[in-house]
């Protein structure tokens, strides 16, 4: 399980580098002044407003999981499931649509890297199922919704991940994934044009390092904005 929580806490970090390009989201005062808090690696504030964007509730989902993992405070963790309880609710008022589907997948994701760093593997664990199963079906009912095929080649890589005795139990919970077939994904969608390819770029070269595939990564040929959590992403590669 040890590669599986790497992996796991890899995806957390940098799933979604580019986040303000994502597909069908802009950034708002409000969305980019919480992003900017995020990239450099601030304490999370409240939300500004009672009905916040979508992007507003993405951002503060990867923000507030972010400071919880970094933090390793028990009583950071406690905080965090508050508030996550009431970024999931307000996600849920908000009907289906694809990006709706992929945000709950991600927050899902979040919760679950969280969970792994304080070791609730069956927290954690059931998080991911929920939001590998939700995001498949999100992939099937909107097939061009890009960001959601890049949530699916994640969840290869983290299903590929786990040891092969507790296949069993994979294929009694309905969930499948192969490491090497989630890497290559990835890597075929950060040679794209895509909006998303650097974000898919780094995100290779980081669990590409933490599993020791191929040849070291360059990271200044990754291209990140000049920030803390970009140095801290390229010590991660070092490391």
């Amino acid at each position: 399980m040890k590669i599986f929580k790497k992996v796991s806490l890899a995806a957390c970090l940098f799933l979604w580098i580019n986040v303000s390009k994502a597909q069908d989201f802009t950034l708002d005062s409000l969305s980019e002044m919480g992003y900017t808090a995020l990239w450099a690696l601030e304490s999370p504030s409240e939300l500004k407003t009672e009905k916040p964007e979508i992007i507003e509730i993405y951002i503060q989902s990867l923000h507030l999981a972010l400071h919880t993992i970094l933090t390793g405070d028990v009583n950071e963790l406690l905080s965090y499931e508050d508030q996550y309880d009431l970024l999931e609710n307000l996600i849920n008022r908000k009907g289906d649509r694809a990006d709706l589907i992929f945000v709950r997948s991600e927050m899902l994701l979040h919760y679950a890297f969280v969970q792994l760093k304080f070791e609730s593997e069956l927290r954690a664990g059931w998080a991911i199922r929920k939001s590998y199963r939700l995001a498949k079906q999100g992939q099937n009912d909107y097939p061009e919704y890009v960001p959601l095929h890049k949530t699916m080649a994640i969840h290869h890589i983290i299903m590929g991940s786990v040891p092969k005795k507790y296949d069993w139990i994979m294929s009694i919970l309905g969930l499948e994934g192969n490491t090497d077939r989630g890497l290559v994904q990835l890597h075929d969608f950060s040679t794209t044009t895509s909006i998303l390819s650097n974000e898919a770029k780094v995100l290779f070269a980081l669990i590409n390092a933490y599993l020791q595939y191929d040849q070291p990564i360059v990271t200044d040929d990754l291209n990140l904005p000049k920030s803390p959590l970009s140095s801290l992403a390229k010590v991660l590669i070092h490391l």
